[in-house]
Formats: structure tokens, C-alpha cells, sequence
């Protein structure tokens, strides 16, 4: 157990091991270094090991001291032949406090995969992945970050090894539960800040399996990545059942199914659920093209169609009807003489530059309740008016790359029905919307949902808001932000290089968290109307505090405000008295 973060050198017996200068670490050899971490190669008694520390910007940052020792706490009793060793905790000249874990020479998962290996291969390292989720998850531990980055294969014999469980989190803590996660794997619940499970990690291993094995295993790959977790699998020991149970079928079962088989082979015009392509009309009168992929209909694309064009629900091959899920990258793209499209229940799917491009596409654009992919340019360089949205979950495959509406110039309103619980990361980047209207019944903002909005001119936010995610504002243009009274927290970096020059919280806020106001150039006006200054961290502004900003707060409370030394940078004022019953409209 270590004691006290202000103690240095000592330590509890039994506990972690502080160097001593005999068995120092040599030969230090820097292996890659995030805005967050370092990983560090070095050697002592004769062997490699790593060495996980802090940046050096965050050395003495004791939140992310924490974390640091958290990570150490969690990895330190696990002991399984696939996940990382960790050997201490430990005080290293020059970097301070670092995790000494195992070195493994191998490389990352997507680098092996590029190695194009056998699928024997591939199956043994799926099997090895998965006994080391059901391990951390038996320690009652959820890894919270599955990604190929963070899975290594060893270059001698190619076994796997799980590392970074910076973001990893178990029942057992009370603190540090903020949420965290990597973007393109990130569960539906992680997005949306909600309680984790398990069934986080299953969902993050289904997007792997698709990459492992990218024409197999679908349907166990749509149950993993189900969007409501309680369809997905409950734990990954059924995983493992579903990929790997043998075959326990008897020969009369299997001439049953053979005989079923050849029934709807003879009775229907199809032999594959692949069906290559083939045309149809659609309602509108345009000649288009689809393929049938997993019984489902993907739509190609057409024959120069024109007008307003309506994509149908159902589409018949043969003797079949298959319904359409997806539309497919650039299916539509430069159709220059598009005016109006119609998209059908049951939609699942638009690629990425799906309709970019069609400069005469114009007036309102609908995405059904069943949308939830939507791929980066889907909608780039239109002259669509309004977009109303319907989709339950709304993701984008690659969010890190988020340009959905790009140049999107003539984009008025963008409107947010109630069937919606979460828009993904980043999902309206750069969309040159002048107006969003949020549904009523959301409580929180996720992450990155109004960030690097171009010319936004209004939001109406929910009158029920309590939470205010990490990036929620980031470099959002609203020249004025006007929360609601019922906002109670807002997370790290919520408005950082937001140009909001006029920036209002209601008497409820009780936290703000790291770099929430970092780079706010613009901002004159802070209102807060907490009678106590809102609990904060020792940063809010990443070392950039506003300039020359005023901060308006409850007549009683400025002595209060002035003594917190969170809020210093600012001129602190009492709220004028003819700004009580000042109107509290969301954003405009």
C-alpha cells in the first residue's frame, strides 16, 4: 500500500519497492510520449523493462498522480500469461514517479494484421484477447479502452499481451469515475457518460473481431455491438461459447437442415444471401442500383438520377423481398441534378460521400429513427436547408474525422427529436448550422456534440440539463452561451477556445472541471449565480486565463468568490439587480 502523496521515500512493508542506488535504472531509451503519458524502455540487473510516467507538464499535477497510482493499484494483482506485468511503483530520476512493468518485444495488433497472418493465427490470438477480458472482468476490473493500440503481439511465438489500463476502472472505486475512453471504440454508454459494465469491453471487442475476421462471424459481431447493452452478449465466457462451441449436432438435425435447405433453394430465385448487383426502380422513377449483402439491401448507387428521389423500404430480387440498411460510400456523390431525397425506415447505414457534392440537393433532410452510422462527407458541399433527426444512437464510424456537413452553407436548423438518447463525438463538426434544437429530456451533453460548429447562431439546450461533457462547446461559435438554471456540473474542456464572449451559469452549478474555460480569448462576461463558488480543479484555464474578463456573481457571494483562488483572474462584480429576472433563454 503507498502512504501519503506527500511522504517521499517511505513506504509500508510488504508494499511497492522505492530504488535504492544500487539497483538503479540505465540506458533509458524513450519508446512514444502522449499529451499524457510517456512509455520508457530501460534496463536493471541485466534486463528490459518499461517504465509508464507522467508528462512532464503533469508531473505535479496530483489528479493525474492519482490516475497514475490508480492504474498501478488495478494492474498490480493481475497475473495472467496476456495481460502486462506489473512489477512497482517507483520514484525514477529523471521522470519522477513511474509503473515498472514487463517489456514486451512484439508490436501492435493493426501492425500485425498488416502482416496479412493465417486465420489460425488470427484464431488462437482471439482466443488468448478474450481469456484475458474474462480474467480482468473475474477481478472484477473493466479495461474501458480495447483497441489494437493497446494490444501487442509478441514477435517470438505471436501471443498477446493487453496493456495501457490507464482508463481502466473497477467496482471497488469510489473516485475517479470520470468517463474515458478512445473514440472509434468507444461503446454507445461511453459516449453518452453512463454507468459501465462488462459489456462495455464486449462491445469494443466486436469492433475488433470485425477487423480480425472481416467476412465472418457477423452475426456475433452485431450482438456484441448491439447499441442497447442489454441485447448485446452478457459476459465474454458467452462470447467465447458463441465462437468456439463444437459441433454437437446429430446427423438426423443435419440432414433436416440440409433438406430445409433445399426446399427454399427450390423454392425461391436466390442461392447466397450475397447477391451481386442487380437494378430496380425506385418509387420516385429513378433506375438505381443495390447488392444484397447479409440479407440486407445496400444501395449503390444510379444512373444519373435527377429530381426528388425517394430510396424505398423494401427492395424484391426474385422472389424475395430484402429490406434496404445501407447506402453506400459515395453511392450519390456529384449527382449535380438531385434536388430532394427521401430516406426509408429501416436505414441503418449512410457511407462516408454518400451524397457529397450534390450541389442542388436542397429544402429538408430526414434521418430515421433506425439511422445510426453516418459516414464523414456524407453531406459535404449541399444546399440542404433543415436536417431533422430521428435516429435513436447516432455514431459516425471514424469521429476523429467528422466532416458530415461540410460546407453545408444554406444549413438553417438542425433539429433533434425526442426518439434521439445521444448524438456521437464530433457528429456536427464544421456543419455551418445557424440553429440546433436539442430534445427536452436530455440531462446531459456528450462529448465533443456542439464542438467547431462554424457559424452557429443559437441552440436551444434542454431546460432539464444537468451535466456539461468534456469538449461539449470546444471552439463553438456562439457569440453568447446562456445555461440553464438546472446545470449542476460541467466537464474538462467543455469551452475551451469556445468564442463565446458572453457565458452564463444558473444558481446550481456546483463543479467545473479541468481547462473548462482554456483559451476563451473572446470572453468579456462570467455569470455564475452559485451562492458558493463552484468546486474546481487547480487549473481552469491551462495556464490562460481570460483577459480582462468580468465576473458577475450574487451580491453576498463576492467576498466569497474573491477569496477562492480559482476565480483571481477575473474583475469579480455583484450581478446587477436589474439582471434578476433577466430571461433565461438556452443559447443565442
Amino acid at each position: 500500500m503507498i502512504i501519503d502523496d506527500e511522504t517521499s521515500g517511505r513506504i509500508e512493508q510488504g508494499s511497492v519497492l522505492i530504488s535504492s542506488q544500487d539497483d538503479n535504472f540505465e540506458n533509458f531509451v524513450v519508446l512514444s510520449q502522449s499529451a499524457f503519458n510517456m512509455i520508457i524502455r530501460t534496463q536493471r540487473y541485466g534486463k528490459f523493462f518499461v517504465l509508464k510516467t507522467l508528462a512532464p507538464h503533469l508531473r505535479n499535477n496530483p489528479y493525474h498522480q492519482q490516475l497514475l497510482r490508480k492504474e498501478f493499484d488495478l494492474t498490480i494483482g493481475l497475473t495472467h500469461p496476456n495481460i502486462i506485468r506489473t512489477y512497482s511503483l517507483e520514484q525514477v530520476e529523471p521522470y519522477g514517479l513511474c509503473i515498472v512493468m514487463a517489456y514486451v518485444d512484439g508490436r501492435t495488433l493493426d501492425s500485425y494484421l498488416a502482416e496479412s497472418p493465417s486465420r489460425a493465427s488470427r484464431t488462437r490470438l482471439m482466443r488468448q484477447l478474450l481469456s484475458a477480458l474474462a480474467y480482468c472482468h473475474s477481478q472484477k476490473i473493466i479495461h474501458r479502452d480495447i483497441k489494437p493500440s493497446n494490444i501487442l503481439v509478441s514477435k517470438n511465438g505471436n501471443d498477446v499481451c493487453l496493456i495501457d489500463f490507464g482508463l481502466s476502472d473497477a467496482d471497488y472505486y469510489a473516485i475517479l469515475k470520470e468517463p474515458a475512453f478512445s473514440r472509434r471504440y468507444a461503446s454507445p454508454e461511453q459516449l453518452s457518460g453512463e454507468p459501465l459494465d462488462c459489456r462495455t469491453d464486449i462491445y469494443s471487442f466486436g469492433l475488433l473481431l470485425r477487423e480480425l475476421f472481416p467476412h465472418r462471424f457477423n452475426h456475433i459481431v452485431r450482438r456484441c455491438c448491439q447499441p442497447q447493452r442489454h441485447r448485446r452478449y452478457e459476459t465474454v465466457e458467452a462470447v467465447s461459447k458463441a465462437l468456439f462451441s463444437p459441433w454437437r449436432h446429430a446427423v438426423g438435425l443435419m440432414l433436416t437442415v440440409l433438406f430445409v435447405a433445399g426446399l427454399i433453394w427450390a423454392g425461391y430465385s436466390y442461392r447466397h444471401t450475397y447477391i451481386s448487383e442487380f437494378e430496380f426502380v425506385a418509387p420516385s422513377g429513378q433506375p438505381l442500383r443495390c447488392a444484397i449483402v447479409d440479407s440486407k439491401a445496400h444501395i449503390l448507387g444510379g444512373h444519373s438520377p435527377s429530381g426528388r428521389l425517394e430510396i424505398p423500404s423494401l427492395v424484391r430480387h426474385g422472389l424475395r423481398k430484402y429490406p434496404v440498411a445501407a447506402i453506400d460510400t459515395k453511392a450519390f456523390a456529384h449527382e449535380l441534378d438531385l434536388t430532394r431525397i427521401v430516406l426509408p425506415d429501416g436505414l441503418e447505414e449512410i457511407g462516408e460521400d454518400a451524397f457529397s457534392e450534390c450541389s442542388s440537393l436542397t429544402d429538408t433532410v430526414v434521418f430515421p429513427e433506425s439511422l445510426h452510422l453516418v459516414g464523414s462527407a456524407a453531406f459535404c458541399s449541399t444546399s440542404i436547408t433543415h436536417l431533422i433527426i430521428k435516429s435513436k444512437c447516432l455514431v459516425e464510424p471514424n469521429p476523429d474525422y467528422t466532416n458530415i456537413f461540410y460546407s453545408c452553407y444554406n444549413l438553417q436548423q438542425i433539429v433533434i427529436e425526442s426518439t434521439v438518447d445521444s448524438i456521437g463525438f464530433n457528429f456536427f463538426k464544421s456543419s455551418n448550422a445557424k440553429s440546433i434544437v436539442a430534445p427536452d429530456h436530455w440531462i446531459s451533453l456528450s462529448d465533443a456534440v456542439f464542438s467547431t460548429i462554424l457559424n452557429l447562431q443559437e441552440i436551444k439546450l434542454p431546460s432539464r440539463l444537468k451535466s456539461i461533457q468534456t469538449s461539449a462547446f470546444w471552439a463553438n461559435s456562439l457569440p453568447r452561451i446562456v445555461l440553464p438554471e438546472s446545470v449542476e456540473d460541467v466537464q474538462g474542456y467543455a469551452f475551451r477556445w469556445a468564442r463565446c464572449q458572453y457565458l452564463e451559469f444558473g444558481s446550481q452549478l456546483k463543479y467545473i472541471g479541468p481547462c473548462a474555460f482554456a483559451n476563451m480569448q473572446w470572453l468579456d462576461t462570467l455569470v455564475i449565480r452559485a451562492p458558493k463558488p463552484p468546486r474546481c480543479p487547480l487549473d481552469l484555464y491551462d495556464g490562460s486565463p481570460p483577459s480582462n474578463a468580468i465576473l458577475l456573481v450574487p451580491p453576498a457571494s463576492v467576498e466569497l468568490y474573491k477569496a477562492d483562488s480559482n476565480f483571481a483572474p477575473f474583475s469579480i462584480k455583484a450581478i446587477p439587480s436589474t439582471s434578476k429576472g433577466s430571461t433565461r433563454k438556452s443559447s443565442n
